[in-house]
């Protein structure tokens, strides 16, 4: 019996694209994530099916027609399914799911409308999504300073929300034409290997620019294999650097890509010297911009103990990951606020390259008012 694997988003997804290329008659013989350096929180589905004999005898008398094709193998298959989604890989889950709660209506003097809260209530609503009690004076001021007839407090909250993550900053970031040469930095745990795969990998997120990784990961044991695999599957450059004073000679071994991303170790910004490790790779090349990445799952007195550290650095903006692992959204406006740079990229679920987008201020006010 002949058998072939094929990838898709789902079993299912997976199944159709099999019968597409190969006849209804095939049959499932084994499903699994496909798994990168033992994470299996690729986002993709790996199935093998089993070709009968009947369709093997009509490949052969087809094959006295037309010439016979190498039977493609997972590498290709992944490639590509990116090539086919490249349109879905722009539009990630972050933006393709939107919460469907509605404002409630403002109180025109009909009983039958529902009244919106006054200001004290909205500011206890705000305490119990997230937002630090540093920063409710701040916005309740602000909610006071825009009254005015006929407009209510939580039309003025969800303003005062979306212009703050509506600045443009995101796009600046990404519209930038010369060589861009990114460092991810953050703590261990928050994701910055995962962020540099949905980057990497979405052909649409630099505009199809050409892209390189490299990884200066040498703390953990195999460290950068995933992102060896990962390169490998999607075609694209991958060095690895084992000492700081590489760095510069390998971007200039790069100098043809458009899109450099470096990966950097993940470690406790408590740990010893760390700063001066990280410092170290950076001090001799004013190229590098870096971006800090921060879980939204963390606590928020733990997330702005992480990145006093990191914007030492001078870092151009934050990412924010793990957005779906929590409930109290409202953690971004005090983020944005108390580190005092901008969020420009969020992160919601595990699917790689999906589920990287630019911030949105609508979007973050939709999940912060599906939990007031």
């Amino acid at each position: 019996m002949k058998h072939k694997h094929f990838f898709g988003t789902s079993v299912h997804d997976a199944m159709q694209r099999a019968r597409y290329k190969m006849g209804e008659e095939i049959f499932l013989i084994e499903s699994k994530p496909v798994t990168i350096a033992g994470n299996s929180s690729s986002g993709l589905i790996q199935i093998t099916v089993g070709i009968p004999e009947m369709n093997r005898s009509k490949s052969r008398s087809n094959s006295l027609r037309t010439p016979t094709k190498k039977p493609p193998n997972p590498k290709a298959e992944f490639s590509e399914y990116l090539n086919q989604f490249s349109d879905e890989l722009y539009t990630p889950a972050i933006n393709r799911h939107k919460p469907k709660k509605q404002l409630p209506k403002k109180n025109t003097g009909n009983t039958n409308d529902e009244e919106t809260p006054g200001i004290d209530d909205l500011m206890k609503l705000l305490l119990s999504c997230g937002i630090s009690s540093d920063h409710i004076p701040l916005i309740s001021d602000e909610i006071k300073h825009r009254a005015k007839d006929g407009i209510t407090d939580l039309e003025n909250l969800q303003n005062i929300i979306c212009n703050m993550f509506d600045s443009g900053a995101p796009q600046k970031f990404l519209k930038t034409k010369s060589q861009r040469i990114i460092a991810l930095l953050g703590p261990t745990g928050v994701g910055k290997t995962s962020v540099t795969m949905k980057m990497a990998g979405n052909k649409q997120f630099f505009n199809g620019k050409k892209t390189a990784i490299i990884s200066t990961d040498t703390y953990r044991i195999a460290g950068s294999e995933s992102l060896k695999l990962f390169s490998e599957l999607v075609d694209i450059p991958f060095l690895e650097m084992k000492h700081s004073e590489d760095l510069s000679q390998k971007i200039d071994t790069l100098q043809d890509y458009d899109v450099i991303l470096i990966d950097t170790p993940g470690r406790s910004p408590l740990f010893p010297n760390y700063y001066s490790e990280l410092e170290n790779y950076f001090a001799n090349d004013t190229r590098i911009e870096k971006l800090v990445v921060l879980s939204a799952a963390a606590d928020l007195e733990d997330i702005f103990l992480s990145s006093a550290l990191y914007t030492l650095l001078k870092p151009s903006g934050l990412v924010i990951t793990k957005l779906d692992e929590t409930s109290r959204t409202g953690k971004l406006v005090s983020i944005q606020n108390g580190i005092g740079l901008p969020i420009l990229f969020v992160s919601e679920g595990q699917s790689i390259p999906l589920d990287l987008a630019p911030i949105s201020g609508s979007y973050i006010w939709k999940k912060i008012q599906n939990s007031l």
